[in-house]
């Protein structure tokens, strides 16, 4: 009987062991995402993000963002690794297939925002760059101006992120002042350009925001606040999610709970040969 346990739990752990190998391997993952951030003379910015993904389920990519205030996006497109134009749609349809989404693109409305979609069209190591402009990105306080925003938000691990906002004008500690949070890294001033880094993974809990107050009116925004500068301030140290884009992801599915009750249910074999050896 001893000798039918050990048996049994060495090809329980062997199991267990070739499972979550093969888990780890075949779920969607997100290695590094970077984005370049240009905002205009007129307070509104020009967005490029690449994603390097790996993709094996799933229809589509996308990327929400709510609570955009003034705020609008627009001139959404996407390109991939093997150089092609995903058609730009009116109409987002979330249940079509995979053949339906391939090689495709569009702003769907959700709840108190929008999302950005796009076709997955061939798993894989994939690279995607999504381009897409925000109107009245910085907004006009009753003292200065300022930027406060939530760009990168997941809800799964990331491997590596890095976030560059420029303009024409040079930026530095003599006409801007920076925080960020939600994230292990830092934010600096880097060559006239402000650089949010990750520093390494994000988990599934982190996110990155930034809060940039200007110092004098650097921009002709009209997107006019009646809040100070300092409430913003105030509100992002005692919550920093309830800002723009709380929430981007890829479809992935709960590799948790399969993970949980793909044991559960070995251990209900592993006991009942326990009871009844072979």
């Amino acid at each position: 009987m001893k000798k039918n346990i050990k048996n049994v739990l060495f090809v329980f752990f062997i199991f267990i062991f070739y499972f979550l190998y093969n888990m780890k391997v075949n779920a969607n993952s997100i290695n590094k995402i970077e984005m370049d951030v240009y905002i205009d003379s007129n307070g509104n910015a020009s967005i490029t993000e690449i994603w390097d993904v790996y993709l094996n389920q799933g229809t589509e990519g996308y990327k929400q963002y709510t609570n955009l205030g003034n705020s609008k996006i627009s001139n959404f497109m996407v390109t991939d690794d093997s150089s092609k134009i995903y058609d730009s749609v009116s109409y987002w349809n979330v249940n079509g297939d995979f053949n339906d989404k391939a090689y495709k693109n569009g702003i769907r409305n959700i709840s108190g925002g929008v999302e950005l979609c796009w076709g997955i069209s061939n798993y894989g190591n994939r690279i995607y760059t999504l381009k897409y402009d925000i109107s009245n990105f910085v907004t006009q306080y009753t003292d200065t101006q300022g930027i406060y925003f939530n760009f990168i938000n997941l809800g799964q691990v990331v491997g590596y992120a890095r976030i560059v906002i420029h303009s024409d004008i040079a930026l530095s500690l003599d006409n801007a002042r920076i925080w960020s949070f939600g994230y292990n890294g830092n934010i600096n001033f880097m060559d006239g350009k402000i650089i949010l880094d990750s520093y390494g993974a994000l988990s599934n809990s982190q996110y990155m925001v930034g809060l940039v107050r200007f110092e004098s009116n650097l921009f002709n925004t009209s997107n006019i606040s009646n809040n100070s500068f300092d409430d913003i301030y105030d509100l992002a140290m005692e919550s920093t999610n309830e800002v723009a884009g709380d929430n981007n992801y890829f479809n992935n599915l709960n590799y948790f709970k399969m993970v949980t009750d793909f044991i559960g249910f070995l251990i209900k074999i592993l006991f009942r040969l326990c009871l009844n050896p072979l």
